[in-house]
């Protein structure tokens, strides 16, 4: 089987965690199994973080049932909270 390096780019508070990170997938796995690796990835205290952010291309962001066929760059864009 065929294996994906996605390269997520980190910002607000994912950004504690360095300024990006790789996670390896199978090819065709959809956005939403990139997010449960990237969760194991970054640990415990960013678990509903990851859940409740999306993951985006330069052009789009991408719902969690979009599959990905081709390593990419994606960013994590966490949750906002107005005021």
């Amino acid at each position: 089987m065929s294996v994906l390096n996605v390269t997520v780019e980190l910002y607000g508070v994912f950004r504690q965690c360095g300024e990006r990170v790789t996670v390896e997938a199978p090819r065709c796995c959809s956005v939403a199994d990139i997010k449960q690796r990237l969760s194991e990835t970054l640990g415990e205290p960013y678990r509903n973080l990851v859940k409740n952010a999306v993951l985006a291309t330069d052009t789009e962001i991408l719902s969690a049932t979009a599959i990905l066929q081709d390593s990419v760059v994606l960013s994590i864009l966490p949750p906002v909270c107005g005021g």
